[in-house]
């Protein structure tokens, strides 16, 4: 049977904030923290618009050439987030991004993975594939040159997973045609698996691909 190759695109883990923070001043060298950043500077870092629903967030500024977000939500205001998202972008960023997480891997493997983002990208996805996906998830949106697709009793979020498609050539500004499917498997999903645990969801993972899309994929990726 054909696979389709798909990747890890974004992983936030989750531990208590001073853990995170500990782990990160071992090597001032490597991490600078700012606990007090400004909208500016959270808008130019990750397009962050707006603060509502964190209770607080820090900037670690790599020397990798990357920076990275550590957020604190309200309902869990001891808990913090570590975001690594974009690990599969076709820019520097991504590089960078994957060098920090794989200098804090090992340290991280008793964290909980809360997201997990599973991209497929190809010239051209497989018209049976979106199809399929459009007859699973009826509702479509469009939201920032992205299509959303949602069921009919679903909102706009949930704690289980997304799933979106886009025109990644377009959002990288890349010379080659590329699009990317996206799933964002989310916290009610995961269901507090660790990092060093993650490949357990892997199968789970490939079966609900299938069930939406028809598509067999394998996982390669170096976060993998």
């Amino acid at each position: 049977m054909r696979t389709t190759r798909a990747v890890i695109d974004s992983l936030n883990l989750s531990a208590p904030r001073v853990l995170i923070c500990r782990l990160l001043e071992r090597s001032p060298d490597l991490y600078h923290l700012n606990h007090t950043p400004y909208l500016s500077e959270l808008r130019r870092e990750f397009g962050i618009e707006s603060t509502n629903g964190l209770h607080r967030i820090t900037v670690v500024y790599t020397a990798f050439g990357c920076s990275i977000p550590i957020k604190t939500y309200h309902r869990f205001k001891d808990m913090g987030v570590i975001e690594f998202a974009g690990l599969e972008g076709y820019n520097d960023r991504g590089e960078a991004l994957k060098s920090v997480y794989g200098h804090l891997r090992e340290d991280m493997k008793g964290f909980n993975i809360n997201r997990l983002d599973i991209a497929i990208d190809s010239p051209t996805i497989p018209h049976k594939a979106l199809k399929r996906l459009r007859e699973k998830r009826v509702k479509v949106y469009d939201h920032k040159h992205t299509d959303y697709f949602k069921t009919i009793k679903e909102g706009k979020k949930n704690g289980y997973f997304d799933v979106k498609y886009y025109d990644k050539a377009h959002k990288e500004e890349l010379s080659s045609p590329l699009y990317r499917l996206e799933f964002a498997f989310k916290s009610s999903y995961l269901k507090k698996t660790t990092l060093e645990d993650m490949a357990t969801l892997y199968p789970k993972i490939t079966r609900t691909i299938k069930d939406y899309t028809g598509l067999s994929i394998k996982i390669e990726s170096d976060a993998a």
